[in-house]
């Protein structure tokens, strides 16, 4: 059995009406992350913090419904190892939490796992909090933390509001072998919508720690009635309800109810617990409608109709504040007085809802309220007030989080506005609106505008707290992290890759100049460089900073320190940006074996090190020696994991590649069908990670030269992405230039090139018209009519794709350069030998140049 410990503001031991918040990690994560969040979260609110010393410890299932089901939050600290390891925390506490619709927190300890944490079996789309502050909003990690907390627990002032709206208490006494009964008479009592507004107090609301008799005794007081759960255990051995409780309450002339949950011999009862009335029986529908409903009843009072009311008791079953938790009901009530336009109520339903799941039908919901109540203080409060502005905050993350991105910009926008308006440029308020605002356009893909506004946020931090301020730094961090999150940076001009470089290079100076070489948050800023100068292409540079990383990593953290082996798995990596595959297979063993000797050859970290390993052999050409590990490390997640499981599936996939590379496509065909139908089963037809293997399947049959199957599965892959994602998604655009390559391959031009007009057109819509992947769909136009014998309107695509490449990306880089490549050949084949001639020499006069230069 699981020991729960807990934690309290000052140690302080009057807990019955704080909120109650359980903590969870790996269990490597614990000494590290416990007691720096446990301290945040009591200076954030008044809480409780539950927790197990050791985090393999094993919970029951009965602990899980009867302990762990009345915590009113999870929060679990994410790091690589969190996320690639088998625990408790993700396998157990984490799905059950989702199970049972428990607000997660997820707070980011460590940098650059957003893709392993955004997957499915992992986090998916949860919003999580970073403590570093590199999120892009620039509002401080204790503001967001406190604002949070408010937004899902409960107050002490709240609490006490809560209690005094029940119309009575009732006394649930019985023993602890008999706990789920007294929780199923609970529910049974409350599912009459009479006694629903009636707090049934039993011990299962004691926390840890307090007094026991104490706490008995006050709430044997402040109840109106003693209901007696009555079993067996009642009799047949001594117990704390014979000797303490039904005293106290005889003692206390409470009307005394028995309920018999289980066949009990009622003459030793009798005996037993002298004067007791007559049992009614759970079991006859009758005895307990006159019983105990009928009895409870007489203390509820009708006042369904009050809003204030409603919204209260709708609060006590969300949070299990005197009742159990019951969420069905506690949205019914919330919803009744939301309704009735009660502030209060909306703004705890939008919370609810952004904080549930990431449903579609949630987040539609979590919109309807936050645009209901800011509709509802524009019209009572007016336009500028403090209360409308941060209801438009919270309807732009609603919009957001429904995937409605121009209604998120314009709510946004609005909000900036009118604060710019009120509190002037300067003011912090002012500023936070700026970044929030920048955010959304981020996360809508408009990386040109983020980036605007991005570096006037950086700019104003500056002038207002000065270039070493804390929140400066972050908003540095932040602008780092928009250039390099911009997907087509290393197609950009120098321009846009300089900026890139020196906000990260800056971001790290400052880092280094106020906290020292080896401090952990300097150590991260310099991890961010070499992430820069990876996505810009330079790689020996980036090999450079890894290498620094790895040696103070090593020296202040030790060989075997999971910082230091995530360190030198990124470096292997990084010798294989720059051809040094030998050093890359030497660094991946490394790591493999360390992980293997320090957490075992079934730990999931370590097994995704012999897949890196594996990588690292088919990178130097050996297919066999990869062919090999990569059946070592299916096998293991197949046995750790089970075959069903989506990491297992994924090994499945990367067997599957492998047995491509080594020439035996159809075993590659084979492994690749088997995964898609195990995604088909597990995930269903529309997930994007079964789309992904369909895609996958698809050039499978290629690769055996079935070029019809292939066809028909491409056919099918771009409808179901366009019926998933939409059209202007980029996963359903490159399902659609897939399809019109296929096309293409089979001659069948005039489709082909239907398809890559209507992927042009979307991707100009969408990215832009200088996008380089728009170019690119562009130039593939070209392409398509070039080999259909129409070389005037080919030359004229070529000569607009090098034009508008060499404005963006300057005449020497490489796509300008392959551009001109493809504008020669055109001009070739129409018979223009003059201009052919003229376009290669100055091709060749470039790439001179461009030689002379990198001497």
């Amino acid at each position: 059995m699981a020991e729960l410990l807990y934690k309290t503001r000052n140690n302080n031991n009057n807990l019955q009406e704080k909120p109650k918040v359980f903590f969870t990690c790996h269990p490597d994560d614990f000494d590290k992350s416990f007691e720096n969040i446990c301290k945040d979260l009591l200076s954030a609110v008044d809480c409780i913090v539950f927790y197990t010393k050791d985090m393999s410890e094993q919970f029951s299932q009965e602990e899980y419904d009867f302990d762990l089901k009345r915590m009113n939050l999870f929060v679990i600290p994410v790091t690589l190892t969190l996320l690639n390891d088998d625990n408790r925390a993700m396998s157990q506490d984490f799905v059950y939490a989702k199970k049972e619709h428990i607000p997660v927190l997820p707070i980011m300890l460590e940098d650059e796992l957003d893709d392993m944490y955004s997957k499915e079996d992992r986090f998916g789309e949860l919003q999580y909090l970073d403590p570093k502050g590199y999120d892009g909003t620039g509002i401080s990690y204790e503001e967001k933390l406190k604002k949070y907390l408010q937004s899902v627990l409960v107050s002490d002032e709240t609490a006490k509001l809560i209690r005094a709206a029940f119309d009575a208490y009732v006394f649930l006494s019985y023993r602890k072998k008999d706990r789920k009964h007294a929780d199923e008479l609970m529910r049974f009592i409350h599912d009459d919508s009479k006694c629903r507004n009636i707090a049934i107090w039993y011990d299962e609301y004691l926390i840890p720690g307090e007094n026991f008799s104490e706490a008995i005794a006050s709430a044997m007081q402040k109840s109106k009635l003693f209901t007696m759960v009555v079993t067996p255990n009642l009799i047949n051995e001594e117990n704390y309800v014979h000797l303490v409780e039904y005293p106290q309450a005889v003692k206390s002339y409470k009307r005394i109810i028995p309920v018999e949950m289980v066949d009990t011999d009622r003459i030793e009862l009798s005996k037993q617990y002298e004067g007791l009335t007559e049992c009614f029986s759970i079991k006859n529908d009758e005895e307990v409608k006159n019983g105990i409903l009928s009895a409870i009843r007489e203390l509820a009072m009708q006042n369904d109709d009050d809003p204030i009311h409603n919204y209260l008791i709708g609060l006590a079953y969300l949070e299990g504040i005197d009742v159990e938790i019951n969420r069905k009901r506690a949205l019914e009530l919330l919803t009744s007085a939301g309704e009735a336009e009660l502030p209060e109520a909306m703004k705890k339903l939008c919370d609810v809802y952004l904080n549930s799941e990431n449903e579609e039908k949630n987040n539609r919901i979590a919109v309807y309220w936050a645009a209901k109540l800011t509709d509802y203080y524009k019209k009572t409060l007016g336009d500028q007030d403090p209360e409308t502005l941060k209801s438009l905050d919270k309807l732009a993350s609603a919009y957001c989080r429904n995937k409605e991105n121009d209604k998120a910009i314009e709510a946004s926008k609005k909000a900036y506005l009118l604060r710019k308006e009120i509190l002037g440029d300067t003011h912090p308020e002012t500023i936070n609106s700026l970044n929030n605002l920048a955010s959304i356009y981020e996360r809508s893909g408009k990386i040109k505008e983020a980036i605007k506004l991005k570096e006037k946020v950086y700019l104003l931090r500056k002038e207002t707290l000065g270039n070493t301020h804390p929140e400066t730094i972050k908003s540095l961090d932040s602008l780092a992290v928009v250039y390099r999150r911009n997907r087509a940076v290393a197609y950009r001009s120098n321009i846009e890759k300089d900026k890139a470089i020196k906000a990260s290079e800056k971001a790290y100076s400052l880092r280094k100049e106020t906290l020292g070489d080896t401090h952990p948050e300097t150590l991260k800023a310099l991890e961010r460089l070499a992430l820069t100068y990876y996505c810009v292409g330079k790689y020996d540079k980036e090999l450079i900073i890894r290498e620094k990383v790895y040696s103070l990593q090593k020296e202040t953290l030790g060989d075997t320190h999971a910082e230091t082996l995530k360190s030198l798995d990124s470096l292997a990596n990084a010798y294989r940006h720059v051809g040094e595959k030998d050093k890359a297979i030497e660094a991946s063993e490394k790591v493999y074996l360390l992980r293997k000797e320090t957490l075992g050859e079934t730990n999931i970290g370590t097994i995704d090190s012999l897949e890196a390993l594996a990588i690292a052999y088919g990178d130097v050409g050996d297919s066999t020696k990869a062919l090999e590990l990569k059946e070592k490390a299916y096998a293991l997640k197949k046995e750790v994991l089970g075959k069903a499981d989506i990491k297992t599936i994924n090994s499945l996939e990367a067997l599957a590649i492998a047995y491509g590379d080594v020439g035996d496509s159809a075993k590659a065909l084979e492994l690749k069908e088997k995964a898609y139908a195990l995604k088909q089963e597990v995930l269903g037809d529309n997930h994007l990670e079964t789309l992904k293997s369909l895609d996958r399947l698809a050039f499978a049959y290629d690769k055996v030269g079935n070029s019809a199957k292939a066809l028909e599965l491409k056919e099918k892959a771009y409808a179901l992405n366009k019926e998933v994602l939409g059209d202007n998604h980029l996963e359903t655009l490159k399902s659609l230039d897939r399809l019109a390559f296929a096309y293409d391959k089979g001659g069948e031009y005039a489709k082909a090139l239907e398809l890559k007009e209507k992927s042009y057109s979307l991707r100009k819509e969408t990215l832009g018209e200088t996008n380089s992947f728009t170019l690119r769909s562009l130039s593939s136009i070209g392409s398509t009519l070039k080999r259909m014998g129409e070389n005037g309107k080919a030359t004229e695509i070529y000569e607009k794709v090098y034009s508008l490449r060499k404005e963006i990306l300057g005449e020497t880089h490489l796509e300008t350069l392959n551009s001109l490549k493809s504008l020669i050949s055109c001009y070739k084949d129409s018979g223009n030998d003059k201009k052919a001639v003229e376009l290669q020499e100055m091709l060749t006069s470039i790439q001179s140049k461009k030689h002379n230069s990198k001497k």
